[in-house]
Parts: structure tokens; sequence; C-alpha cells
């Protein structure tokens, strides 16, 4: 297993140093610090094939990390979970934050289909070290915070800063605002209560960065967790949907897994 997260590792270093001449954007946003985020987390899902997927995720407490079910979409026995926190380049040493295996849990009723309930809590076989500086637990917003179009959200994350699929070695933030359902219904069909979309001027987050917190910009209270885009392989364009987390059946999983 060790070898397999080697090989994992060198992967992915590799993909993104061939990165490291694109646009150093999230998809049209900032560099930023983990400072500034310290509940960021990166997770990577490697199969004894050494295929991966890689998502973001949200510190909950020492033993959990929030993302979406859809970070684990195809899990298989044999496959790993990872989770990194605590940095804000890909290739600082992973001496101060390296990689802890865990568990992925999925809400039991997320639909692959319609990306419902898109919603999943990792367990950690071992505690992160909090030090509120770089690694700390987002705060979750109460259940029934509204969400009014116009809303002002922040994403973070590693993930594509352009449609072709160039990583990002330094994290990276968008600010992006709520979008009307009508808008939303437009683009994601299958939309319910449990889902919302955002979209900023030319500035969203994208693959690698889904299962990541999208914020409110004023309390930095987790209101969401990005799903997918609602146009497949358009995330500079088009709104990307995002699950509710303020949506009582959303929260009170995420409580009964995580005790958050």
């Amino acid at each position: 297993m060790k070898g397999l997260m080697v090989t994992a590792t060198v992967l992915l270093l590799s993909l993104r140093e061939g990165a490291s001449g694109a646009d150093q954007r999230i998809i049209g946003g900032y560099q930023t610090t983990i400072e500034k985020f310290p509940y960021q987390a990166w997770l990577i899902v490697v199969s004894e094939k050494s295929y991966y997927r890689e998502c973001g995720g949200s510190v909950l407490n020492e033993k959990y990390v929030l993302t979406s079910a859809v970070c684990g979409q195809g899990y298989l026995w044999g496959d790993s979970v990872y989770a990194r926190c605590g940095f804000t380049n890909g290739a600082e040493s992973t001496e101060n934050s390296p990689y802890i295996k865990g568990q992925l849990k999925t809400h039991p009723k997320f639909n692959p289909n319609t990306m419902d309930y898109d919603c999943g809590v990792v367990e950690l076989e071992e505690n992160l070290k909090l030090n509120g500086k770089t690694i700390a637990p987002v705060t979750l917003a109460k259940v029934g915070t509204e969400l009014k179009a116009g809303t002002k959200l922040v994403v973070a994350g590693w993930g594509y800063t352009n449609n072709k699929g160039d990583y990002s070695q330094n994290l990276q933030a968008a600010k992006v605002v709520v979008q009307r359902y009508g808008i939303c219904i437009r683009y994601a069909k299958d939309l319910t209560m449990r889902m919302g979309c955002v979209e900023g001027q030319g500035e969203n987050p994208c693959t690698g960065d889904f299962g990541g917190a999208l914020v409110m910009e004023d309390t930095k209270e987790q209101v969401g967790i990005a799903s997918f885009a609602s146009i497949k392989g358009r995330c500079d364009k088009y709104p990307v949907v995002f699950t509710n987390t303020t949506n009582g059946e959303i929260r009170d999983w995420i409580k009964k897994v995580s005790g958050v």
C-alpha cells in the first residue's frame, strides 16, 4: 500500500509540475495562502491500478473531513483515500503536512445520476494536528441559513485553472455569487432543494476543487460543497452546482457521522 501511495504521489506531482506554466488560477480566481483558508483539504482517491481522483474538502475536526460523495464515485474495495492539509503549495515538504489515509463515507441517499445528496465525510486513521494557523476546523453555518440570489461566497482549491485540465500547484481562491433558481434550473435540470448554483465574473471552482467548501465572504461560515459543473467541461462561463450544507437532511447526516 505504501508503494501505491508513492506511485500516486509521483503521478500527481508530475501532473502539477506540467501545469506550472499555465494560468495559475482556480478558474479566473487569485492565488492565496493556506493561512487564509486553514480548513482547506486536498483529497485523492487512489486505486490499486494507480488511477486516482482528486477533490477538495474542509476540515471538520481532527478526525473528519467534509467533501462530496462524487469524490468517491466508483470507489471500490482496495481503493484508498488520502487527505493532506496545512500547505499552500503542493511542492512543499510533506513533513509538516503529511498524507493521512482515511475512509470515505457517502450520504446514503446520494444519487450519482442527479447528484442529489452529494455529500461525503472522510474519517481519518490518524488525527490531524490542529494548530489554528494552517490547519483549523471550518465553521458550518446554521441549518436554514438563507442563501438569497446575490449572496457572495468564496471557494478555494488546487483544481483546474482552465477547461483543458491544467491543475494549480498553489492554492487558489475564487469569489462567486449565488444565482437565482431560474438560472440554475436552466442548466441543472435535476436541481433540488438540497442544491444551489454559483457563478463569478469569470471565476469558478472546477475539477479538483469539487468537494471543497463554499463559505460566506463575510462570516467565512461554510454553506455549501462544490459539486459539479452544470455544463461539463465549461467551468468558466456556466454556473457550478453546490450541495447546500444548511439543508436539514444534509446537516443532520454530517452531524450523525462526524459529531459536528
